[in-house]
């Protein structure tokens, strides 16, 4: 039997395909649509989002879902159609959702888009009403790390304002076998899989033969064994006074939407139950999975059904003429995993009663964000209370996120009878501790008792429930700043075009280098990762890899040409391709598959054996201080950093401080991973694809290690999907491996990192502890020392220049009388950590805005004023030596204007007052100015661009920047068409290649449209000059006519633009040796100013917050394009937001990666961005004198993380500070980060 599927409404064939399948490779591999992304090994990040239909016999209706196709199976895909994003809509004939998207700027790497258009059109077909919160909900299972999410939003607000005609028009093109019915059991037999379904739960029995092999619904992509044995949905919900029956195999959905439908039996519960569910992971998730699967792998299922289902209809497999009988489960929490769940029995149905109208349930589910991430602690309070105002009965259970339980027994045999009132937590208290002192580590004792207390104050009668924390924005909050620009302008500069390829990208079409057709005779590359963090390698064996048919290669360090295998990319020659003898980090590669295919060559890696000899690894900070594990500092730090005699200065002072600061590791997770298609041409010529943001030294590396010249190598890059300096340096080994699998085998060679390989192999922005010692006098700063310790990871990659820029920036925007800067990198067994958004800033400074903080606080000045009063001034110089000018010191007008927008000091009173009238909710403000040097050395500073026109008037332009996400192109082509006067849509930009412009400088530090952006405009006005004189002698032609007259008076229409910047620019003088290391002359080109607001609201009892409101107003000079810069501000504040709150790559203490995916790692979702989300740029006229980049523009890239890090976390540390004074205790504290609940509950209770 073959499986009946249809995709965008034509039948598609699965002849030859195994049942056991993705989805996602179907689509992209089989069907070509390219659209769908694959990007989520290791947690669902949404970008593979399909809407599956499927005809339901039980509604008489079609069902439709957005899933993730990267978890579904071909064989749970029978009779459905798939619709993906190239069936909604294309670049000639958008749908609205797609529109929507490009026109509010809501579109920026594009890798995303598909999947957050499928999510969206998945809503409109499921739903005639939609609100906003049902967008939140809907759409946080897509993850986007560009995004600021308030854009999204704002496109897809007008959803909300009319009922939705699209599954009406939707359902016309289904075909009717959908609706056709099979008889069971189905049969698909696969080459590698065998796949049953049956009917009903019950019909499984005969044919499980392992436990493993079976499942209640749709089997996860990664779980699927040779034998599948799987049940048809069920929609059977029973529900009626006494409680609620429903099918184990109905998905949590359709539990969801059946109880919804009947909630006018029990209104109260049934609300309660369908909010309990709808919290649990992402649309996608509880779309496609049964709830006993989920009981099966998610600890907040389990818990429900461990607490909530008190009977349950099962099927003994042990016994085999058993028939069904009912199990009452009420009670008996410890017996359900250990025997009901341990695969003895099938779980045929399950019932919950309804509790009695008096008995109160309390739920508590603890999590780093608000949506979509596994529950830290998923905690549970039942409570019958007797007549007369006592307890008669008393539950209170906890689930961690990995499955460890926890029941108060003490505190339950010891609190009946005691009287319901506020004192009822006193009355357990004792009893609970001593429960506690058993429980697992991760029932950390005070938060267990902080939720304890949170239950059962939300029901005593003296105390009003505490209000609910707000999730994402609401309607009338989203404010609707949709542009509307004339694509015929030709006088673009400074006006809001959209991202030029924004509907390529939300349509499907934009091309990512995996999406590149798959050749005839590729090669597929995987890497053989080493699974130990620090040992020697004894034996390499790939004897039993290289057996398996279609295995073609296996490549490792004795294959790479002699002294080429070590290599440096920024730092010290310390990096290599594969390991030699030793490897350093849990990850590192030790060679390489080449294979006919991905899966042929994923599954003779895992048969390459290794033997290994550990040794003691280096993970830590204190590790490395322990091991004395350092990298070498470059000679001139002593005197770069240092101005002043700060140990006079110090004991000068009035007041001295000292304290110390830690930031945590943060994973990029840019949406596209690491990815390569290396394709050798004639002649020893070789092109590469790959998103890399530095083809110059991509490109060169490639030749020195294949030893051939740099003319016989392209590497070309339509657009990356994101970046933020992960892909700057990191590339290089990777990508050498392609090239030389390419070299070697002389095919063409692809492979894509999957997440977890990324994770590893990549690096991250390194974690820092740091220590400092402040003194003041009279409200003035007159000494600061600090020292700055950073996690470089195993190689030194850029990690020593991180470390400089930490301490070029750590003084931020201020001017003590003296200063000392001091710091040293770590050498770990971990990955190895490179460039990422800020290149070390922010951690600089979130260390020193923390020590004013503390400063500010224990002497009682206000924070406003003491940073006001110290700022450095006009005239005056850096603790390196850089003079200051008055461009550079705006951030007191971005303070001023952030004041005036975000209302500040009605703010301040307004949270001082709500924190006076509550005591379990707190609120805190923070309000910070920043500052960001731009510029990158003399010799980098330089660029090229080349404009080509054609004899219809059309254009080609070719830079040497990369399209991120950020605009650039977008950019560049708004210089052209200001300098010609012809509008954008004349202007092409379809890749940036070594072959069209050559040395290209990297795509970073925020001086990418500044170097381009001159080189562009320097072609533009040489070709404009060219063409002057036709211009003249035609004054009322047409561009193409100047163009023609141009061509045949045979002047050249191909026009190159080189363009250097200034050496005064940056012409710092502390590099030089000879010069004895004065520092003299320009480290910075230029400074962003900034100034940000951020108001949160913190539970104090679970240490979970929710950001409020943030206003931001930056100084961007003249803004290339006002709205481009606005969306990323947004995503950058967000991405500095995740990092100081939630985000952290984590390691066992053996060097083991534990962050090893999505659904290990938490970014912000759309349900994390304040309800208020306000951005201005700060308009003012650039002083001539003060015009050092193009068109008086400055580059928006690095500065809006520190927007959200140091901001949020100050306003955060301002909530705690204020539940710390509510519990009496004053003292200074330290809030390590990132502030998830445990560590927020730590510092209230330190």
């Amino acid at each position: 039997m073959s499986i009946l599927l249809y995709v965008n409404g034509s039948e598609v064939t699965t002849a030859g395909c195994d049942p056991g399948l993705p989805l996602v490779k179907f689509i992209r591999g089989n069907l070509a649509l390219t659209g769908t992304k694959e990007n989520c090994h290791g947690g669902c990040v949404g970008a593979c989002t399909v809407l599956l239909s499927r005809w339901c016999g039980e509604r008489g209706s079609y069902e439709h879902r957005a899933v993730s196709s990267c978890s579904l199976a071909l064989g749970s895909l029978h009779r459905t159609n798939i619709t993906t994003v190239e069936g909604v809509g294309t670049v000639k004939k958008p749908h609205l959702v797609q529109q929507r998207l490009h026109d509010c700027h809501a579109v920026q790497c594009g890798y995303d888009t598909p999947g957050l258009v499928m999510a969206m059109y998945a809503l409109l077909v499921q739903y005639e009403d939609l609100s906003m919160e049902d967008l939140i909900n809907g759409l946080c299972g897509n993850v986007s790390r560009c995004n600021g999410y308030r854009a999204v939003l704002e496109a897809f607000k007008v959803f909300t304002e009319e009922p939705s005609r699209e599954r009406e028009s939707f359902e016309k093109g289904l075909s009717r076998d959908l609706k056709a019915t099979d008889v069971f059991p189905l049969h698909f037999e696969g080459e590698k899989s065998s796949w049953t379904i049956v009917e009903k739960v019950k019909d499984s029995k005969e044919m499980i033969k392992d436990q493993k092999e079976f499942f209640y619904g749709n089997p996860p992509a990664n779980l699927i064994s040779d034998r599948v044995v799987t049940v048809k949905k069920s929609n059977n919900v029973t529900v009626d006074e006494e409680g609620v029956t429903f099918n184990s195999n109905i998905t949590i959905t359709n539990l969801i939407e059946e109880l919804l439908g009947k909630k006018s039996i029990n209104p109260l519960r049934i609300g309660k139950l369908t909010g309990l569910f709808g919290q649990l992971g992402s649309a996608q998730w509880r779309n496609s999975t049964s709830f006993q699967d989920a009981v099966l792998t998610n600890p907040d299922v389990l818990m429900i059904f461990t607490i909530i289902v008190k009977e349950v209809q099962i099927l003994s497999l042990i016994h085999k003429n058993a028939d069904e009988k009912r199990f009452n489960i009420d009670g008996k929490c410890e017996a359900v995993e250990k025997f009901l769940l341990s695969g003895s029995s099938l779980i045929l149905s399950c019932t919950v009663f309804w509790p009695a109208d008096d008995e109160i349930i309390c739920v508590e589910r603890i999590t780093n964000r608000k949506r979509n991430g596994g529950g830290k602690i998923h905690a549970l309070l039942r409570l019958l209370p007797s007549k007369d105002n006592k307890v008669e009965k008393f539950t209170f259970v906890a689930f961690d996120e990995e499955k460890n339980y926890f029941e108060a027994k003490n505190a339950q045999a010891k609190v009946k009878d005691k009287e319901i009132s506020s004192n009822l937590f006193k009355e357990v208290e004792d009893d609970f501790d001593r429960d506690l002192e058993n429980a697992h580590v991760n029932f950390e004792r005070n938060l267990m008792k902080n939720i304890l207390r949170k239950m059962i104050h939300s029901f005593t009668e003296d105390n009003k429930p505490p209000t609910e924390i707000r999730i994402g924005a609401t309607q009338s909050q989203v404010q609707d700043i949709l542009h509307k620009v004339d694509p015929k302008d030709v006088k673009a500069l400074g006006k809001p075009f959209p991202h030029v390829h924004g509907l390529l990208c939300a349509t499907g079409e934009a091309q990512f280098t995996d999406d590149i057709p798959k050749y005839k005779n590729e090669l597929y590359m995987e890497f053989v990762n080493s699974t130990k963090a620090h040992a020697k390698l004894l034996k390499v064996d790939p004897s039993k890899a290289l057996k398996i048919p279609g295995v073609k290669h296996f490549i490792s360090a004795k294959d790479v040409p002699a002294g080429k295998n070590k290599f440096a990319t920024f730092g010290e020659l310390d990096d290599n391709i594969f390991a030699e003898d030793t490897v350093e980090y849990d990850g590192h590669p030790i060679g390489a598959i080449l294979a006919v295919d991905e899966e042929t060559a994923k599954k003779a890696a895992s048969l390459v054996e290794i033997e290994y000899e550990e040794m003691p690894p280096v993970v830590s900070i204190q590790d490395a201080l322990a091991a004395d594990s350092f990298y070498p500092n470059p000679p001139y730090f002593p005197i770069a950093f240092t101005d002043g005699d700060t140990g006079k200065a110090l004991a000068a002072s009035d007041y001295t401080h000292e304290g110390k600061f830690q930031a945590p590791r943060q994973e990029h997770f840019y949406e596209e991973t690491f990815s390569i298609v290396a394709v050798p041409e004639e002649d020893g010529q070789l092109k590469i694809f790959c998103p890399t943001q530095f083809n110059l030294g991509v490109q060169n590396g490639v030749a020195n290690v294949l030893g051939i010249p740099a003319n016989r190598v392209t590497i070309s890059c339509k657009r990356t999907g994101c970046s933020y300096g992960g892909k700057c340096f990191r590339p290089y080994g990777y990508v050498f491996a392609g090239a030389l699998a390419a070299h070697i085998a002389g095919k063409p060679i692809r492979n894509v990192l999957n997440r977890t390989q990324d994770i590893q192999m990549t690096g991250q922005r390194g974690e820092i502890e740091a220590t400092y010692k402040v003194g003041v006098s009279e409200g003035k700063m007159k000494a600061v020392e600090v020292n700055v310790y950073q996690n470089g990871g195993w190689s030194s990659d850029c990690s020593q220049n991180i470390l400089e820029c930490i301490l070029f920036h750590i003084s931020s925007v201020y001017k003590a009388e003296a200063y000392q800067a001091t710091g040293k990198v770590a050498k770990t067994n971990t990955p190895s950590n490179t460039a990422f958004r800020g290149y070390g800033c922010p951690q600089g400074i979130i260390v020193t805005e923390n020590m004013i903080d503390d400063v500010a606080e224990e002497l009682g000045i206000d924070q406003v004023k003491f940073r006001k009063d110290n700022y450095i001034k006009s005239g005056e110089k850096t603790h390196y030596g850089q003079v200051t000018r008055d461009d550079d010191v705006t951030m007191d007008a971005c303070m001023d204007e952030c004041i005036k927008r975000s209302n500040y000091y009605s703010e301040k009173q307004e949270v001082k007052r709500f924190n006076a009238a509550n005591k379990f909710r707190k609120r805190g403000i923070s309000l910070l100015p920043m500052r960001y040097g731009v510029g990158i050395a003399p010799m980098y500073a330089q660029s090229a661009a080349l404009i080509n026109v054609h004899l219809d008037g059309s254009v080609n332009l070719f830079v040497g920047g990369i399209e991120m996400g950020q605009g650039f192109y977008t950019k560049m082509m708004q210089i052209v068409s200001q300098e010609l006067e012809i509008p954008m849509e004349r202007i092409h930009i379809a890749e940036t290649g070594t072959d069209k412009i050559p040395n290209p400088q990297m795509t970073g530090a925020s001086s990418t449209a500044d170097l381009n952006g001159n080189a562009v405009r320097k072609a533009s006005l040489e070709l404009k000059k060219r063409l002057a004189p036709f211009k003249e002698a035609k004054p009322d032609g047409t561009w193409g006519e100047w163009v023609g007259m141009a061509w045949a008076s045979r002047v050249g229409l191909s026009v190159a633009g080189h363009w250097a910047q200034e050496a005064s620019f940056t012409g710092w003088t502390g590099y030089d040796k000879e010069g004895g290391y004065k520092k003299e002359g320009n480290r910075w080109a230029y400074f962003v100013t900034s100034a940000t607001a951020v108001i949160v609201e913190l539970d104090v009892l679970t240490g979970m917050h929710q950001l409020l409101k943030t206003y931001i107003v930056m100084d961007l000079g003249e803004a290339l394009n006002p709205a481009i810069d606005i969306v990323q501000i947004e995503g950058g504040f967000m991405q500095g937001y995740g990092w100081v709150t939630m985000e952290d790559t984590e390691f066992e203490t053996d060097g083991k990666l534990k962050s090893t995916g999505h659904d290990k790692y938490a970014c912000p979702t759309i349900a994390d961005i304040p309800p208020v989300f306000d951005v201005g740029l700060l308009r003012k006229k650039t002083p001539p004198e003060h015009t050092r980049v193009v068109y008086s523009s400055k580059n928006v890239g690095e500065m809006p993380v520190y927007c959200g890090s140091a901001t949020t976390y100050l306003a955060i540390k301002s909530a705690v500070r204020a539940a710390r004074k509510e519990l009496g205790n004053d003292k200074r504290f330290n809030l390590i980060t990132p502030t998830t609940p445990i560590n927020v509950i730590n510092a209230i209770h330190n």
